[in-house]
């Protein structure tokens, strides 16, 4: 079943206006702080939040919801070296066997 550019439109809009709607609350809350996901020096490449003087080793994600990886962290680069090993692996053993 595929589905066309017309369709999808609708999907893209509601993303984007509740990321919108979610930034608006965020400073409305006071969370517009130096430990806000919105503080732009946090944000390496706009991709990567590294921030050593947050306790938190997961962090509200900048847009949308969930959290990610705070690699200012030692506990969030551990993660994230993990994740990488765990990766590497899989394709090793992958081009290994197949």
């Amino acid at each position: 079943m595929a589905l066309s550019a017309r369709s999808l439109v609708p999907v893209v809009w509601a993303v984007v206006a509740v990321a919108n709607a979610q930034r608006g609350a965020r400073e409305k809350r006071g969370l517009a702080g130096p430990d806000s996901p919105d503080e732009d020096a946090s944000w390496k490449l706009g991709l990567f939040h590294y921030n050593t003087a947050n306790a938190s080793w997961l962090v509200p994600k900048r847009n949308g919801i969930g959290y990610t990886v705070n690699l200012g962290h030692p506990a969030g680069m551990a993660f994230m070296v993990a994740t990488g090993v765990v990766l590497l692996v899989t394709v090793a053993w992958g081009l290994l066997i197949g």
